[in-house]
């Protein structure tokens, strides 16, 4: 695989006890792959290491919810929405339209 370089920047605001809300700012470069594995191309010559690799920058918007009494005590419910405000593609693959991450977390 090719080396990854990755910076992100983060704004949060913690409206309530309960509710904060963030936007992030992510930029990465993935360089290409180098050099040919039989194991992971499969032998398929459609595969060229030249069509990998990316430079994108993609902004997030996400929220936190904290559960503070009874049954939802220590649990928190996150969901992060991002999409590329810059891409560049090395090569013929796909470009990303966007990505949504949701997590669920019980502290004990």
């Amino acid at each position: 695989m090719g080396n990854r370089l990755e910076a992100q920047v983060w704004l949060t605001n913690q409206w309530q006890s309960w509710i904060s809300g963030s936007v992030k700012i992510k930029v990465f470069s993935e360089g290409k792959i180098s050099g040919r594995d039989e194991i992971t191309t499969g032998g398929m010559p459609l595969f060229v290491s030249s069509h990998s690799g990316r430079d994108q920058a993609e902004l997030s918007i996400g929220i936190n919810l904290l559960g503070e009494d009874s049954l939802l005590k220590g649990h928190r419910l996150a969901m992060e929405f991002a999409v590329p405000i810059y891409q560049n593609v090395n090569g013929l693959q796909m470009e990303n339209d966007w990505n949504l991450t949701l997590g669920w977390q019980k502290a004990l």
